[in-house]
């Protein structure tokens, strides 16, 4: 289930598996863990869509938390994340503002909008997935699919979900924004979405290090595409984000 990366006292950074809720009415969450093993409520510094694995952050007191919660807002914080993705797609920046989608009565969604607000997201390849790699998900379509990088310089929800997606390269596995283009079992023997919060670096946080949170799953494609060059995203330098100007006051 959860794994731990790293522990102190103000903070534990987990390694979140794909298909679990952080909160929520479900027998296993990211909070109902927390509960059990630290015996006290779980205050998230930063949050994980259901089926998005890798690193999140948990403080043990509202003063850490509010201290680390600043520092993601403030975008001094280096967020790198790993995915698979469908086509060939070229390293870039995409910059399309993201707003909730009117459209949607669970009010769950987001969509690109004009009247969103600004959101910009790095993508850096990787290269493309080689043909016998692909052959070891063998629900996965014949075609193109590229492993990148992706660093957030904003942090909308679904934010790297619906930039792909927007530039007609959905991430494998994505129901929500795949548009027909991916498939709910393309990654392994599990279902699930091929993108994993893999490294953080909060520079100003004292007694945290470079956090990364290594892809547990052996059966799982993203795994094993990654394990294979994972030396080439790990020897990348880590980059903070220079902050945006729409950010709120404090």
């Amino acid at each position: 289930m959860v794994s731990v990366v790293f522990e102190n006292d103000d903070y534990t950074v987990i390694n979140k598996p794909p298909n679990l809720h952080i909160d929520g009415d479900y027998p296993q969450t990211v909070r109902s863990w927390y509960l059990a093993t630290r015996g006290r409520a779980p205050r998230f510094v930063n949050q994980l869509d259901y089926p998005t694995s890798g690193l999140m952050v948990i403080a043990s007191s509202r003063k850490a938390a509010g201290f680390a919660g600043r520092e993601f807002q403030a975008r001094a914080v280096a967020k790198t994340y790993v995915a698979l993705v469908v086509g060939d797609v070229a390293s870039q920046t995409i910059s399309a503002p993201i707003a909730d989608d009117a459209a949607d009565p669970r009010q769950f969604c987001m969509c690109i909008s004009e009247t969103g607000k600004h959101s910009e997201t790095h993508v850096e390849r990787i290269a493309a997935i080689p043909e016998d790699l692909r052959e070891l998900s063998p629900s996965l379509p014949q075609g193109l699919y590229t492993l990148v990088v992706l660093r957030p310089v904003t942090g909308r929800r679904h934010q790297l979900r619906l930039h792909l997606a927007h530039i007609g390269h959905p991430i494998v596995g994505d129901q929500l924004y795949g548009g027909g283009l991916t498939d709910t079992n393309q990654c392994g023997e599990e279902e699930r979405l091929c993108l994993h919060a893999l490294m953080l670096s909060i520079p100003n946080l004292s007694g945290l290090p470079l956090l990364e949170a290594p892809l547990e799953f052996p059966s799982d494609l993203l795994a094993i595409v990654f394990n294979k060059y994972k030396h080439t995203i790990e020897s990348m330098p880590v980059r903070v984000s220079t902050p945006c100007t729409d950010l709120p006051s404090s």
